[in-house]
């Protein structure tokens, strides 16, 4: 017999990263994001005549490799706490340097997807300061 769980009435905020004191920062989201916007048209219409690995690779040499390394180029000298957002240790706080190494050229995949998650608002987050509240929505 399969027990149903109760779904709880939670209340969600949507927030975006905090780009006016990080112009640099923001050009080079907007480039990973029209990069990754593509990628996804192209897919998600099966448009012919695209190699979609290519773009593939592409979004993800720039995603993990430039702007990667560019955001944690901001964050590793001021080292501050991050939370996690998924997982067995959701809503716990990490030091920076239990989640980073000290070297960037030593950063795995997962520490850069954590990189651009934390500007993505996914998987690995800055504190609060860092963002902006957008909207408040009720989940059902």
């Amino acid at each position: 017999m399969f027990l149903k769980r109760k779904k709880e009435n939670k209340t969600r905020v949507l927030t975006t990263f905090n780009f006016a004191n990080y112009p640099e920062l923001l050009l080079k989201y907007k480039k990973y994001i029209t990069l990754r916007n593509e990628f996804s048209r192209i897919t998600n219409n099966n448009l012919q005549g695209y190699d979609d690995q290519a773009i593939l690779d592409e979004t993800e040499k720039y995603a993990y490799g430039e702007f990667a390394e560019y955001v944690f180029s901001v964050f590793s000298p001021i080292k501050p706490n991050l939370y996690l957002d998924r997982g067995p240790e959701k809503e716990k706080t990490k030091k920076w340097t239990e989640v980073f190494c000290e070297n960037i050229h030593d950063l795995t995949k997962s520490q850069r997807k954590f990189l651009v998650g934390m500007i993505n608002h996914d998987l690995c987050l800055l504190p609060p300061q860092y963002y902006d509240e957008k909207l408040k929505f009720q989940s059902i």
